[in-house]
């Protein structure tokens, strides 16, 4: 079986609780939603609750994109009709129309025609929706996001040695015999400061010292920098 195959096969027997935090930590990672409100399943579980929208994400100047999912195969247009539509009417019930900047609907069928997209997409007037299927949750997951595979689906991609700077904290803060990573990082403003113009520069940049005095956090937190600044950043680990 192809590792697509696999990937589709485990999105499509996941649970509707567990479906959504898959499609969740894959829009964050993928748009880079800071003000991100899950919605649709119950904290510490992967129960579904009833409302509307399943999430939404508030962009810096104060609009909405509402998102929501649909793990049903059957009638699958029919379904996502009616998800977009009661997205937005219950949307415009409590903010302005004006205030709604995209409505994405996930969905796991393969069998949406060009002419029901089409209708789809211009279901409302005036609003952008996007769709996502299968077909492109799957092929982008496996090309940009391995770990976030790893994560929800438990199918390996590669060696596990690249990860996010997120996913790299939590897979060294994992181990119980290394100092751990996810904390406040305080008073070392101007190593930062230095660390950026060196980075900067068309020269490799090696940060050396004892063990413990810090250099991994303190590259972390200068990366951090430079990923918000709209930079690809990938940490390597030795797997031995």
């Amino acid at each position: 079986m192809s590792k697509i195959n696999q990937i589709q096969k485990a999105i499509i027997e996941l649970e509707g609780g567990a479906f959504q935090k898959l499609f969740d930590d894959y829009l964050i990672r993928k748009y880079n939603y800071n003000n991100f409100h899950p919605l649709g399943v119950q904290e510490g579980t992967n129960k579904t609750t009833k409302g509307i929208p399943d999430s939404y994400a508030i962009t810096e100047d104060g609009q909405y994109i509402l998102i929501m999912y649909g793990s049903v195969k059957k009638d699958a247009y029919n379904k996502l009709k009616k998800d977009i539509l009661s997205c937005y009417n219950e949307a415009i019930s409590v903010i302005d129309k004006s205030r709604i900047h995209k409505i994405i609907a996930g969905h796991i069928s393969t069998n949406i025609t060009i002419e029901q997209s089409e209708k789809l997409k211009n279901l409302i007037s005036d609003v952008d929706v996007k769709l996502i299927g299968l077909d492109q949750l799957s092929h982008d997951l496996y090309a940009n996001y391995p770990f976030v595979i790893k994560d929800h689906l438990n199918i390996n991609i590669d060696t596990n040695q690249i990860f996010s700077i997120e996913q790299f904290i939590k897979t060294h803060d994992f181990s119980q015999t290394n100092a751990p990573l996810n904390m406040d990082f305080f008073y070392r403003e101007t190593e930062i400061k230095k660390l950026e113009i060196m980075i900067k520069s068309p020269k490799v940049t090696i940060v050396t010292g004892n063990p413990g005095v810090g250099k991994t956090r303190l590259v972390l937190e200068t990366c951090k920098k430079f990923e918000n600044n709209g930079w690809s950043i990938l940490c390597i680990r030795s797997n031995g």
